[in-house]
């Protein structure tokens, strides 16, 4: 999430560095007019619309990411908090059935060695 809002801030500072760009490049052409200059900045001026309408897309494939990421997100912070109340409940039982286990194994041994000193 960290490296795609990182690339979202970057496309808004391209997108004004780009706007930056078309308005100086507009107020070099009010101040020139031959022909190869023109042509020189149809073709950057053609470049720079290229390029905001490839920021507008990549934004939407941004925003698109993040919602997909905020999903996962989301999933796993619920499978997370199912899996710790999974977790938490087999940890009673583990601890629950150890226990029994314990004094079962005592009563066992205490019955065994009762019955053997009586035999």
């Amino acid at each position: 999430m960290h490296e795609t809002r990182q690339w979202e801030r970057a496309l808004d500072y391209y997108k004004q560095e780009n706007s930056y760009l078309k308005t100086w490049l507009s107020e070099l052409v009010d101040n020139h007019s031959d022909e190869p200059f023109l042509a020189m900045a149809e073709y950057y001026n053609n470049r720079f619309v290229a390029a905001d309408d490839h920021i507008k897309v990549f934004v939407q494939d941004l925003k698109k990411q993040i919602r997909q990421i905020a999903q996962v997100q989301q999933t796993l912070l619920i499978a997370n908090v199912q899996v710790s109340s999974v977790q938490q409940q087999l940890r009673t039982e583990m601890e629950y059935f150890e226990k029994n286990m314990t004094e079962l194994r005592v009563e066992f041994t205490r019955k065994m060695l009762s019955y053997l000193n009586l035999a």
